[in-house]
């Protein structure tokens, strides 16, 4: 056995990345026991050549078995580097997706491209456009101010008492109050919804967010008790909400949501308040969540929400300033691909995102990106060894790296979305 030559050939297997594939680690056990100059010499050619291209381009290596049938049915997103297209299966979807750059990355084109096919595919699409960007892409929009939306009142089912545990987590997570401050609300609001009878007849009409404010009002709290602070909070938190944004929540019931979840639509939030915009957002989310939790799961992907600037939901200061329960959004993120829903997340500071976001999201995509930290962030996530993560600062625009959780992580260029003509607001 010649020594120093295997050692060579298991070097330049480590440089090529290739230490872990089956076929290189068989080779090397077979030489370790059964020296043959013949195939020693073919592994050392083979691995000197991967070495070299994986030196060149180290995200060319990708895991082809998803054309192997030829069956390119999907959402196409572009090719990698080495011209294959990229597909992605709805399945995928199901299990999540974040995408991640910098202003003029190419993120919010990526996006477009993604809604474009999924639209294609028959799959519904929501989008919640901070920025009104999205008016290009076809699909209905709903100006916030044309939102009608009860909290006390948005789920499909008339379950009150669903309605107020969930109404009750979800307010204190959008709007950075504490469980004690939730627990006071819950107390106004179990006695609100039982003094408008909604415990005993769910057809009747039920309490809006103003007739909530009145009761948090009118409701006696001892003095100089933690109550008090806990009525303020409340109090403040609503009373600024609905001087702002009052209209979309003066309503019994709100747009219905067997309605909603069957179409596809742009909700455009821009000129909203960041913490009406979490409270609206996580309320879709758990409506659309519920509504498919009420009928079971699904086989496929039925719904896929996508959300840029996802840190106006999905915001890691909150998770600092609250020693909370997990939020219920971070249980949908979790939960959804057992009943059709996916969510395509995008952002320009991953830091800043919740580490459920991370955690539960199989696909990722980091297209270039501006700071050091969130550029160290993704660079983990996708577990990208030093070569790579070298390789990741020459990105051009409308490049990325993609990542599917249990495989290598390969380029993909994503081609320019197509605008369309905008279909009129709905109200």
């Amino acid at each position: 056995m010649d020594v120093g030559r295997l050692n060579r050939i298991v070097k330049l297997a480590e440089d090529a990345n290739l230490l872990k594939d089956e076929r290189v680690q068989k080779w090397i056990a077979l030489l370790n026991v059964d020296w043959d100059n013949d195939v020693a010499e073919a592994v050392e050619s083979y691995l000197a050549r991967e070495a070299q291209n994986y030196t060149i381009d180290p995200f060319s290596r990708r895991d082809l078995s998803d054309l192997a049938t030829i069956n390119l049915e999907g959402l196409s997103i572009g090719e990698d580097s080495n011209g294959y297209p990229v597909v992605l299966k709805p399945a995928l979807l199901m299990r999540n997706m974040l995408i991640t750059g910098e202003t003029g990355s190419g993120k919010t084109n990526l996006m477009k491209v993604l809604i474009e096919q999924a639209l294609q595919n028959d799959i519904r699409v929501w989008v919640f456009d901070f920025k009104n960007e999205y008016r290009d892409i076809g699909l209905p929009v709903i100006h916030w101010r044309d939102l009608k939306l009860n909290p006390l009142n948005f789920l499909d089912s008339k379950d009150y008492v669903i309605n107020a545990k969930l109404f009750q987590r979800i307010w204190g997570h959008s709007q950075g109050i504490w469980l004690a401050s939730q627990a006071f609300l819950g107390d106004v609001l179990f006695d609100l919804y039982r003094a408008y009878g909604v415990h005993e007849n769910p057809e009747v009409p039920w309490p809006s967010l103003f007739e909530l404010q009145k009761a948090v009002k009118k409701r006696t709290v001892a003095p100089y008790t933690p109550s008090v602070k806990y009525k303020d909070r409340v109090l403040n938190r609503l009373s600024d909400m609905l001087k702002f944004e009052g209209s979309i929540f003066d309503c019994s019931e709100g747009f219905a949501m067997g309605d909603l979840v069957n179409q596809s639509l742009v909700f455009e939030f821009r000129g909203m308040k960041p913490q009406t915009i979490a409270l609206v957002c996580e309320l879709l989310m758990a409506s659309l969540y519920e509504y498919w939790v009420h009928r079971g799961p699904q086989p496929g992907l039925t719904n896929l929400v996508c959300s840029d600037e996802a840190k106006h939901i999905f915001d890691l200061r909150k998770k600092y300033r609250m020693k909370d329960e997990r939020p219920y959004v971070d249980e949908i993120l979790a939960e959804t691909r057992t009943f059709g829903i996916g969510f395509v997340l995008a952002d320009q500071q991953p830091s800043e995102l919740t580490p459920s976001v991370q955690a539960n999201t199989h696909l990722k995509i980091e297209m270039q990106l501006g700071s050091g930290k969130d550029i160290r962030d993704m660079n983990i996530s996708l577990g990208l060894n030093p070569r790579q993560i070298a390789n990741t600062y020459d990105l051009q625009l409308g490049e990325g790296i993609l990542k599917q959780s249990g495989r290598d992580p390969f380029r993909v260029r994503i081609p320019l979305a197509e605008p369309h003509l905008s279909q009129a607001s709905i109200s």
